[in-house]
Order: C-alpha cells, then sequence, then structure tokens
C-alpha cells in the first residue's frame, strides 16, 4: 500500500507553495552569486528568499592566498524537482557543493 501511495504521489503535480531550502558553497570575489540567481530562474524557479554569509570553516590556502568562502542559502519553489536544481547548481563552475537541505523534497521528488 505504501508502494502505491509513493507511486501515486510522485505523479501529482508539484505545488509552487511548498518552499524548499538549498545551500552552496563557493569562492568569494568571483561573481558566482550573479550566476547561481541566473542558474535558479533558468531552472524554473522562484526565489522567496536568498541569503550569504562567510564559510569560515572553508577557507583555502594562507596568507596572501587565502580564498574565503561564501555560502548562500536559497529558499525556492517551483514545479520541478528541487534536486534537479541542486544537481544544477553543482554544475556551476567554481561552486564547492549544492546541497538540498529540504527533508521533504526526498519524499515529493
Amino acid at each position: 500500500m505504501a508502494l502505491l501511495f509513493a507511486y501515486l504521489g510522485a505523479r501529482l503535480p508539484r505545488s509552487l507553495s511548498v518552499i524548499s531550502t538549498l545551500e552552496a558553497r563557493y569562492p568569494g570575489g568571483r561573481g558566482l552569486l550573479r550566476e547561481l540567481l541566473k542558474v535558479v530562474s533558468a531552472e524554473g524557479f522562484l526565489i522567496e528568499e536568498v541569503s550569504t554569509g562567510a564559510d569560515d570553516g572553508g577557507a583555502r590556502g594562507d596568507g596572501p592566498g587565502l580564498v574565503r568562502m561564501v555560502e548562500v542559502t536559497f529558499q525556492v519553489h517551483g514545479k520541478r524537482s528541487v534536486n534537479e536544481l541542486a544537481a544544477a547548481l553543482s554544475g556551476v563552475p567554481d561552486v564547492r557543493a549544492a546541497v538540498n537541505s529540504d527533508v521533504n523534497a526526498a519524499i515529493y521528488s
């Protein structure tokens, strides 16, 4: 019975009101936020909220070669799978990680 509900649930249209959260990390100072925003939009998602911050644990190198990592969090909604969006964000050059941190995505995608 559970398999039947999972099968049927996967066939239902996705709700535009479900908000998913994704996080991406990338080296700062390279204009990558602009590129990530373009990818989110091109994948058919609407951005509800964006926040950025320094990822202190992700600094690379030392001295003048130190690269500070930035972590950006997107709250998005759309009809497509948020897992596909996470994969598209991961495909952007220099993006170190794009993680779908929405627990419900695994259930509905």
